[in-house]
């Protein structure tokens, strides 16, 4: 909004900056997936079970209970998918899931201590190593690594740093309780 009285005339301008959605394609591989949804949405479990083709299950870290929420077809249990939160997705065949909306710019995640189940929601790339310095009390971040079929992990000292990318969940494990602001 621009408001000018110069010249004995007032002139108004209304500058309505519309913010643009964006689609993520996230590839998904036949077993074990650990993604993240980086626009606002409102999928639950089950409706994120329902979008992805094939899907088999969800798994949603709770760590308040230190254990998996689990989704399957017809679970009576159903849990929002919560945004810089990790989840893992199994498939039975390779597949691609679009995920449309508006990006998501500010990622507060509350902290417990031990296992916490994140999602990087930003366009760079970052590394593991910043992740685990950027995390009070953090004792070590694993990714997901789908071609092995097991974690990718990053300790202090460690001679891997892996990369983690928008869409990507990873898990970290910390000594305290803190705020992560991914």
């Amino acid at each position: 909004y621009i408001n000018s009285n110069g010249g004995g005339g007032t002139i108004t301008v209304f500058v309505n900056i519309i913010p643009s959605t964006v689609t993520y394609n996230i590839d998904l591989y036949h077993g074990w997936n650990l993604i993240t949804l980086p626009v606002e949405n409102d999928y639950t479990a089950s409706s994120l079970f329902n979008d992805i083709e094939g899907c088999n299950i969800i798994l949603g870290w709770n760590s308040s209970a230190d254990d998996f929420d689990l989704y399957v077809s017809g679970s009576p249990y159903d849990f929002a998918i919560e945004d810089g939160h990790g989840y893992f997705v199994a498939v039975g065949e390779d597949t691609i899931f679009s995920v449309t909306g508006m990006p998501i710019e500010n990622v507060e995640v509350a902290l417990q201590e031990g296992w916490n189940c994140l999602g990087w929601c930003e366009e760079q790339p970052i590394y593991a190593s910043s992740i685990y310095s950027s995390i009070p009390g953090c004792t070590i971040v694993l990714g997901w690594n789908n071609s092995k079929e097991d974690f990718d992990m990053y300790v202090s000292g460690s001679p891997y740093d892996f990369i983690i990318e928008i869409c990507d969940g990873f898990m970290v494990g910390t000594t305290e309780e803190s705020i992560w602001y991914g």
